[in-house]
C-alpha cells in the first residue's frame, strides 16, 4: 500500500490490485534455495481473454540473468504500450476498452512482479539487487508481503541494513499498514454519506445489519484498481458466503455525477455510498486512511479484524466466507 497525494495519477501509478485474467503458464522453478509455500502452485486464473495473451508474460519462462528478464519486460512493455495508444486513438470515446486496457496494465505489471520475485531468488544477494524486493508492493496477489519479507532475510546482514536495505523496509512498510485493526466504526457512526437515490444517512446506519461480518469496501471511480477488485468480487459473489459477510462499497470521490455514472456502469450489487472529499473527506481523516485500493473486514460488533490493499489477501485469510 503506497501513500495517496491528492493527485488521482498518483494514486493510479501507485496503487495496484491483482485481478487475475492472463495465461495459465505454469510457474518459473526458483532454483536450489528453498520457495515459499504460498508460491508452490501457479496463480489461478479466474478470466480468461486470450485477445491479449501476447502481452502477458509467460510465468514458466526462466531467465539466465536479471537483466535478460528485464530486456524481457522492456519488449512486452513497449508492444502493449503501442497497441494501447493505437487503440485508444482509434476509440477515443470507448470507456469500456480503457477500462479493459487498465485492467490488463496491472496484470501484466502482477505477473512481471512474480517473475522478478523467482529470479531474485536465484539471484546473487546484493546490495544493488535487495532494493528489487520491494518492487511492486502494492500488487500482491502472486507475491504476498510474507514471501518478500522471506526473501529479504535471505541477503546478508551487511544488505539489509545498508542504505538499499533500508530503503527496501521503508517502502515495504508502507505496504504493511494495519492501523485499523480494532478499531471500532462505530465511533465514526454519526458522519454522513449518501445513497445513490440522494438519500443522506449516517455512516451508523450504512453499516448497520445483523450479519457476522461485513466488508467496507472504499473506492472511487477513477481508481482503477479498486473497480478492478469490485469486478472480481462481483464474478466470485456466488462462491461467497453472504449469510455471513455483508458487502458496503463507499465512493470518496468529489463529483457525485461521475460516482453515479460508474456505479450504474459496473452494476455491482451490493450497497453504494457516496462520502465526497478523497483524502479530506471525515471518514477519511477519522480512520488510518492512507491509500486506495482499502478493505476493511468488520465484525459483528463492527470492529475491524482485517485490513488490506487486496481484497483477496482478506478472502484467503477468511475462508468461512469464501470458497474460491
Amino acid at each position: 500500500m503506497h501513500q495517496l497525494s491528492f493527485s488521482k495519477v498518483a494514486v493510479l501509478l501507485l496503487a495496484a490490485v491483482c485481478f487475475s485474467c492472463g495465461n495459465s503458464s505454469s510457474q518459473a522453478s526458483a532454483g536450489t534455495e528453498k520457495q515459499p509455500d504460498s508460491l508452490s502452485e501457479s496463480p489461478v486464473a479466474v478470466q480468461r481473454d486470450t485477445t491479449y495473451d501476447r502481452f502477458v508474460p509467460d510465468t514458466s519462462m526462466k531467465f539466465d540473468s536479471m537483466r535478460q528478464l528485464q530486456e524481457y519486460k522492456m519488449k512486452l512493455d513497449q508492444s502493449f504500450f503501442n497497441y494501447t495508444k493505437q487503440k485508444l486513438k482509434e476509440n477515443p470515446e470507448n470507456g469500456a476498452l480503457e477500462y479493459t486496457l487498465d485492467s490488463l496494465k496491472w496484470l501484466i505489471q502482477d505477473k512481471f512482479t512474480y517473475l522478478i520475485y523467482q529470479q531474485l531468488w536465484k539471484s546473487e544477494k546484493t546490495d544493488k539487487n535487495i532494493i528489487m524486493v520491494s518492487y511492486g508492493t502494492g500488487l500482491m496477489g502472486y507475491v504476498t508481503m510474507e514471501d518478500r519479507m522471506r526473501l529479504f532475510e535471505a541477503f546478508p546482514k551487511s544488505a539489509q541494513t545498508g542504505p538499499a536495505g533500508k530503503a527496501t523496509l521503508k517502502r515495504m512498510a508502507k505496504s504493511m499498514a494495519d492501523g485499523n485493526i480494532g478499531r471500532d466504526m462505530n465511533t465514526v457512526g454519526k458522519l454522513t454519506m449518501q445513497d445513490s437515490s440522494g438519500r443522506t444517512l449516517s455512516f451508523g446506519k450504512a453499516i448497520n445489519n445483523d450479519a457476522e461480518y461485513t466488508l467496507l469496501i472504499f473506492t472511487a471511480s477513477w481508481c482503477s484498481p479498486c473497480r478492478y477488485e469490485a469486478a472480481f468480487l462481483n464474478r466470485e459473489l456466488d462462491k461467497m458466503d453472504t449469510g455471513k459477510v455483508k458487502l458496503i462499497s463507499i465512493s470518496i470521490e468529489n463529483k457525485r455525477d461521475k460516482w453515479l455514472r460508474f456505479i450504474r456502469k459496473d452494476a455491482n450489487p451490493w450497497p453504494q455510498y457516496f462520502h465526497p472529499g478523497e483524502m479530506e473527506s471525515p471518514l477519511a481523516k477519522s480512520i488510518d486512511f492512507s491509500s486506495l485500493p482499502l478493505n476493511l473486514l468488520l465484525d459483528r460488533d463492527k470492529k475491524v479484524v482485517a485490513q488490506d490493499v487486496n481484497v483477496q489477501v482478506i478472502l484467503k485469510k477468511w475462508p468461512q466466507l469464501y470458497k474460491g
